[in-house]
């Protein structure tokens, strides 16, 4: 699946001149994340479905996990100099789906099609 990414400098693309407040709702989606740990064998994935909200850099609760410290690991190169940067909040629905993880690489292999797995987060 191949994504495209809009040039800041192309100016017909009229998201461009947004400020990502302006993309705040967003519906639900599903989003998988392979993980490879060998360049052989299916990756290990994580699939779940979210709801995604995008948040300013200066709404209340970035500041407040700013002023804890506990956003420094990735703010630490810039980030919240961008006029136009924003921060991503995904909430996973109750089940995230596990392809691959918490088993050995040689397990996977032999029996890939008992890899599957499902996390129950609590309410």
């Amino acid at each position: 699946m191949a994504s495209a990414r809009a040039d800041p400098s192309d100016s017909s693309d009229a998201s461009a001149s947004q400020p990502c407040g302006e993309h705040r709702r967003q519906p639900a989606g599903r989003r998988e994340h392979p993980v490879r740990r060998l360049p052989v064998g299916p990756p290990s994935s994580v699939f779940f479905q979210a709801r995604a909200a995008i948040l300013d850099n200066d709404d209340p609760v970035i500041v407040g996990l700013l002023a804890n410290g506990q956003l420094r690991s990735i703010t630490g190169h810039g980030e919240l100099d961008n006029a136009r940067g924003c921060f991503l909040r995904i909430t996973p629905t109750r089940g995230i789906n596990t392809y691959g993880l918490g088993m050995s690489l040689r397990r996977l292999l032999r029996d890939p099609l008992n890899a599957g797995g499902s996390i129950e987060l609590p309410v």
